[in-house]
């Protein structure tokens, strides 16, 4: 039998950010008649730092090498490529990363006073075998590799991520890095797991990995390319899948979506009990896209803005962060809202009822309802009831089945 207590706290905000709109003249950066985007571009990653919006992106040349290049926006929508496009990190001379690099990631490490990107390599255009390294720049024209790269590789051959790992994400949250990235099994299937650093530098895998995994069935072929992101409270992290049911008709996947997950602790996560934010379909649609999405908060425009790889193209959509909100929190026994059964909520009179998840998305909106509501589809975690349209009466739910 499930239980369901309740706390009663006041919250200062809860973030609404999950709801993205895709820009409508997507696609708004695109590759280029050069030869090192000959096979074409993606993975865009983004920092924000001195009013300008950062891009490392990855690019095919004709060669079939993968290369790492720089562009800058002060809009975020319209960029200017770094020395006209040549990359700014080639395959090098030998070793792990001497044939093929991809999935760039970066971000400003305080501490060292300079960029730090985290990279996958491998050495031929294979993925098998693949790793992640590190390299360091002052100023995100001229790069130094770490000298103990690689610094994240493959499991055992019979763990979940013992083919290759790749897209790594990292953010500094409760005096540590975490990282998160995609490992793939023998059989090809991809899931996300998690390694912890004291430095950036030296990581230790988490012994629960993986932590994300296929768990709807738009997510049943498999969960990727994850961007973290730690929003001072919480670390949220928006990942790519795509379903079984949708590749079994052509053998082809048509159609993409992006989730998110969140953690308060780095330890335990939860994946977003709503549908996925945006997909393939979600208009203006995108050709094979979106995938590898990469989310950066400005505070100052109260936005967050995802950038994400297409067939064509960068796309990018954003969402306005309402996380303005003072909740309320009351005791569900007000005369206007009871539980029953530990598994409906009951109401005498007609009210609006919205129920909401612990990141902020909207699960349920009942307007104008009388009696019997069903909640025994909730798995544990926390929720947020609220009479009426407004946030100023909520109730915090947390339910443990």
């Amino acid at each position: 039998m499930g239980k369901v207590f309740l706390l009663i706290v006041l919250i200062s905000h809860i973030s609404y950010a999950q709801h993205f709109t895709k820009y409508p003249g997507n696609p708004v950066f695109t590759p280029i008649n050069i030869v090192y985007e000959q096979r074409g571009i993606g993975s865009p990653s983004v920092i924000f730092k001195n009013d300008t919006f950062h891009m490392l992106y990855a690019s095919g040349s004709t060669d079939g090498r993968g290369y790492i290049s720089y562009a800058f926006s002060t809009n975020g929508i319209n960029w200017i490529r770094y020395n006209n496009g040549v990359p700014i990190l080639f395959p090098y001379s030998a070793g792990w990363d001497s044939f093929f690099l991809d999935t760039p990631e970066f971000l400003y490490n305080d501490s060292l006073k300079k960029f730090v990107m985290y990279y996958f390599g491998d050495t031929d255009s294979s993925p098998e075998g693949g790793a992640i390294g590190i390299a360091v720049s002052d100023n995100l024209k001229t790069w130094i590799r770490y000298s103990a790269n690689p610094v994240l590789t493959p499991g055992a051959s019979d763990e979940w991520d013992g083919l290759f790992v790749e897209s790594p994400s990292v953010a500094y949250a409760w005096g540590r890095y975490w990282m998160v990235y995609t490992g793939v099994d023998s059989l090809w299937r991809p899931r996300i797991g998690l390694a912890v650093s004291s430095d950036g530098f030296n990581w230790v895998k988490f012994p629960g990995n993986p932590i994300i995994v296929p768990k709807y069935e738009w997510e049943s072929l498999g969960v990727a390319t994850p961007t973290i992101l730690f929003d001072g409270t919480s670390l949220r992290v928006w990942y790519c899948s795509a379903s079984i049911d949708d590749f079994s008709t052509d053998n082809k996947v048509d159609t993409l979506y992006v989730s998110v997950a969140w953690s308060n602790n780095g330890i335990q996560w939860n994946q977003d009990l709503s549908v996925p934010l945006i997909s393939s379909i979600t208009p203006p649609p995108d050709m094979r896209g979106p995938w590898a999405p990469d989310v950066v908060y400005i505070p100052d425009s109260g936005k967050y803005y995802m950038w994400y790889e297409t067939a064509v193209g960068f796309g990018l959509a954003t969402a306005k962060d309402t996380a303005t909100y003072n909740l309320l929190v009351k005791p569900l026994s007000n005369g206007k809202l009871f539980i029953i059964t530990e598994k409906y909520l009951w109401t005498p009179n007609k009210e609006n009822i919205l129920i909401y998840n612990n990141s902020g998305a909207l699960l349920m909106a009942f307007n104008d309802i009388s009696g019997f509501i069903d909640i025994s589809f909730l798995p544990t975690g926390i929720y947020f009831i609220c009479i009426g349209n407004s946030q100023s009466n909520c109730h915090k739910l947390t339910v443990i089945r």
